[in-house]
């Protein structure tokens, strides 16, 4: 490849990324021992995927030298085989999968019944009287930055909780400089519960929340943030899940956030909590039913305090508010932790969004999974990073004409992102039929974008992510837009195909995320 230096640099790096990879999968092997990972179903789970992605990885390499090969053999001019799909699983036969559905939907109804049986229980058991100088049933963390006049509102509204059930709420100042500091103290103090302000130089959100369960009295503790309003019953029924017989301090709560009914909803709002799910996945869960750590939503979630001690806390290494909280149920699902859905646990959540606001809110949350994936290497299939480096491998098999049409790609870059986004504004107010195939887009290239913040070159293959996300939903929204946003989607609707199959004998490219 010595006749393009771009490419053989592109191909170096991904190599060398790929030798470092395995080896941090090798070690994290050696570290994931009983003694980290209590849980053996859970340490078994970490050490097939790490299997898993070693395996994806030594491909990958493999496939990676046999480009450069190639390359060195046809020269620039040949488009190259792009790398294959990994077989899938032959299916079972039609009476075996029509057993285990039915198996499935047995095993859930029977679960459903018991839960609801569970549930009327635990909604009868009332907090007893609590005395002077003991701690709170429950203590409410909630770490806030520059957002002061919503902070006192939130604050308010805690004072309508259930008077059966005593709490506390401890709030930790991020290094606000909107003046919230001044609103905290010169708030009085209210009957209804007693308040903690804490303060700390700007630190992120994980830092803020390890301050706040120091200081907390009580060993339940709910997390949440200072855009969160409660419902009257919201800390009743996380206490009632907690003190049920069925439960135990293995188990966390995830309560149900919602829009405020009030709220005017952009496409991007509707957009994130729906079809979409980039924020909440809250649409196709089912009550009482246990989620992976991936829901460990800090807005609306309970356990036990002692539980989050016995990890260490929040890793402080997440300077923002993105797989921080995911990164702690990690490592608490190492040692049994579950998380199961409690229906009736409602909040709204004050946020409104825009395209332009939620894409830079994906871009942080590429950042930060880059710093998941390295202190998890086995969870880099829920970050996104293997689909890119599938990417920079299909992108070394171009030949000289598409690879040129790539490069000019590169350079339109900044244009086509603001033309998407000029789409993407549009579409917040007036949300036509397509919407969320083009928003599913973009926000997934933000991601990417975040994803590869440090890496060199990268205008190319998020050039080519962008044009194979957004060329068909602009076409299909061009009759639906005016102005400004119609030209844009017309530009892109135009960009070109540049990872068709190419060469009969060869499969489709692998997809993305």
């Amino acid at each position: 490849m010595n006749d393009d230096p771009l490419k053989t640099q592109l191909a170096e790096d991904l190599a060398l990324e790929l030798k470092t990879h395995l080896a941090e999968l090798e070690a994290r092997k050696r570290s994931i021992t009983p003694s980290q990972a209590p849980d053996p179903q859970a340490r078994r789970q970490a050490l097939q995927d790490l299997e898993a992605q070693v395996e994806q990885s030594t491909r990958l390499a493999t496939e990676v030298e046999r480009i450069v090969r190639q390359r060195r053999e046809l020269g620039p001019g040949a488009d190259l085989p792009l790398p294959k799909t990994p077989p899938t699983i032959p299916r079972a036969l039609l009476p075996w999968r029509a057993a285990r559905v039915l198996a499935r939907r047995t095993s859930a109804a029977i679960r459903d019944m018991s839960w609801s049986m569970d549930r009327a229980r635990a909604r009868r058991l009332m907090p007893s009287p609590v005395g002077p100088g003991q701690p709170p049933h429950l203590s409410v963390i909630m770490p806030t930055r520059n957002r002061g006049p919503r902070l006192m509102a939130t604050l308010d509204a805690y004072r309508a909780q259930n008077p059966g059930l005593s709490f506390e709420i401890v709030v930790v100042d991020d290094g606000s400089t909107d003046g919230s500091e001044v609103l905290l103290r010169e708030r009085p103090q209210v009957d209804r519960y007693p308040l903690q302000m804490l303060y700390q130089a700007p630190s992120g959100p994980a830092a803020a929340r390890n301050k706040g369960l120091e200081a907390a009295r009580a060993d339940l503790v709910f997390i949440t943030g200072d855009d969160i309003e409660p419902t009257p019953d919201l800390l009743l029924r996380h206490w009632q899940f907690h003190r049920a017989s069925p439960f135990d301090g293995r188990l966390a709560a995830l309560g149900l956030t919602r829009w405020p009914t009030e709220a005017e909803l952009t496409a991007t709002m509707r957009h994130i909590d729906g079809p979409g799910s980039q924020q909440f996945n809250y649409g196709w869960m089912k009550a009482g039913r246990a989620y992976d750590f991936r829901h460990f939503y800090t807005s609306n979630i309970s356990l036990h305090r002692s539980a989050i001690a016995e990890v260490g806390g929040f890793d402080t290494s997440f300077p923002d508010a993105a797989f921080e909280d995911a990164e702690l149920a990690y490592r608490l699902s190492l040692r049994g932790m579950r998380i199961l859905f409690l229906e009736d646990a409602l909040a709204f959540h004050h946020h409104p969004y825009t395209a332009a606001a939620f894409a830079r809110r994906q871009q942080r949350c590429g950042r930060m999974g880059r710093s998941l994936a390295r202190l998890h290497p086995e969870l880099s299939q829920w970050t996104g990073l293997p689909g890119l480096s599938r990417r920079r491998a299909e992108i070394l098999c171009l030949g000289r004409h598409r690879w040129q049409t790539l490069v000019d790609l590169g350079r339109r870059l900044p244009e086509l992102k603001s033309q998407a986004m000029e789409i993407a504004t549009a579409l917040d107010r007036s949300d036509p039929p397509g919407t969320d195939a083009f928003l599913l887009g973009l926000f997934h290239v933000s991601v990417l974008e975040g994803l590869s913040e440090d890496q060199r070159h990268r205008e190319l293959w998020l050039a080519s992510w962008l044009a194979g996300a957004l060329r068909e939903p602009s076409r299909r929204l061009r009759s639906e837009l005016q102005g400004g946003a119609r030209k844009a989607a017309e530009t892109l609707a135009d960009l070109p195909d540049l990872f068709p199959p190419i060469g009969k004998d060869h499969t489709h490219p692998v997809g993305g995320v």
